[in-house]
Order: structure tokens, then sequence, then C-alpha cells
């Protein structure tokens, strides 16, 4: 059984994220989201708080030309690290990138179906191979009770011819 269950997903075309930027990536997202180990979590966000974002969209949607930090001007925007932003380069703005959710429509039997299923067909294995055995053994005693039948009818036979 694998990981991921690509039974149920999202898909577009999109860009990547990070250079060189591709357009025309064809992307995938699982319906199911994987666990993380919270120090996994961490030196993500670590990683991501180490790399310093010039240009991002605001809340309202606008490209934001950042400057120095340490420039305390109110109107200056101040850089953003990608713990914040989430993205290398400057987010696009939502458009129709055609995301469409499948969903596979495979029934899959339960472990317990399988293992019920698994038991039956031993049973009627062994039954089956209990039954060979059986008429076997009773075709090999038959065969015998005939041989001796035979061989008294010979006999009788042989018998006969001598009291003639």
């Amino acid at each position: 059984m694998s990981i991921v269950d690509l039974s149920s997903r999202w898909a577009y075309v999109g860009s990547l994220t990070t250079p060189p930027c591709t357009v025309g990536v064809y992307f995938q997202i699982v319906d199911r989201v994987l666990p993380i180990s919270e120090k996994h979590y961490n030196a993500y966000v670590a990683h991501q708080r180490q790399v310093v974002q010039k240009d991002y969209f605001d809340a309202k949607g606008t490209v934001v030309q950042a400057v120095d930090a340490s420039n305390s001007d109110s109107n200056l925007w101040k850089k953003q690290s990608l713990d914040v932003t989430g993205n290398w380069r400057i987010t696009n703005l939502i458009d129709n990138h055609n995301v469409r959710y499948m969903k596979a429509k495979v029934i899959l039997e339960s472990s317990a179906e399988v293992t019920a299923t698994s038991i039956v067909l031993i049973i009627l294995v062994l039954v089956l191979i209990l039954f060979a055995v059986f008429l076997g053994v009773r075709l090999y005693f038959v065969g015998k009770v005939l041989e001796e039948i035979e061989n008294k009818s010979a006999g009788n036979r042989n018998g006969n011819m001598n009291h003639v």
C-alpha cells in the first residue's frame, strides 16, 4: 500500500515558485495531508526565515517593492522572509488555473473482507483435498476387494476344472 493516495486530488497547470519559475507545470495536490514531525517542521521554518523576499504581494494584491528593514519610515514596506511570504518569487494573483478535483470511483475491499475471503478459500481448498484423499483411499480398497473377488472366482474356476 502506498502512503500517498492519488485517488482523490486537485490538479491544475501552473508555474514553479522557485527559479527558473517554469510555466506550464502540471501540479497534483493530494487530498490527504501527511504528518510531519515537529523537528522537521521547525527546520523548514528556520530555513524559510533565512531567505529574504524583496518583492511580494500585500493583502490587497498590490506588488510591494520592499526596502531595507532598518528604515523606520512608515510609508516604506520592509523586506519579508519566506516564512511570511511563502514563495521564492512574487506570488501571482489568483486567476483561472482550471483547477479540477479528481476522485477515483474505485471500490477497494477492506482488509477484513480480504481476510475473510482468504479464509473461506483456504477452507474450501482443504475440504477438496480431504475429499480427494478420501476418494483415493476408497478406490484403493474397492480395487483390493475387486481383486480378491477375481482371485476367488479364478480359484473356483480352477477348482471346478480339477474335479471334472
